[in-house]
């Protein structure tokens, strides 16, 4: 009965922890316009590009700067991302983060670029870099 009752504990523990994981890896991920403003929330991928491209065209007054918070995402789609700012004339604002592909590619295209005073900008690597665990895995830095 004792083995019983810990199996059970164990399962509904189980349980609540399964929910609050899914829970988390709920991508906060959205393209398009919130409360007016035109808004990037997420890893830059296919269908978010698309999704920020059409709100864009279909907007009837263009927006002047887009809102991005993202860890970054795929080259290819950072850097198409990036020359839609760029074609645009667009300005910038970083929300919460934009990091990698973000910072490479869509950050500095902007025309104008803003931070908030808690966002964080991380810029690293480029569309060359070999994988960095390979070129300075031998290596020892020091400070």
């Amino acid at each position: 009965m004792k083995i019983f009752i810990i199996v059970i504990v164990l399962c509904l523990t189980a349980c609540t922890s399964m929910e609050n994981e899914q829970y988390q890896n709920e991508k906060m991920e959205f393209a398009g316009f919130k409360s007016g403003d035109l808004v990037y929330e997420g890893a830059i991928t296919k269908e978010l590009n698309q999704n920020v491209f059409e709100a864009f065209r279909n907007a009837d007054t263009k927006p002047k700067k887009l809102i991005i918070s993202s860890p970054g995402g795929e080259i290819g789609l950072g850097m198409e991302l990036g020359e839609w700012v760029r074609e645009h004339n667009l300005d910038i604002e970083v929300a919460n983060l934009c990091a990698s592909s973000c910072a490479n590619y869509v950050f500095t295209a902007a025309n104008k670029k803003y931070l908030r005073k808690n966002s964080v900008l991380i810029w690293h690597g480029s569309a060359w870099q070999k994988k960095l665990e390979h070129r300075w895995s031998a290596r020892k830095f020091s400070i």
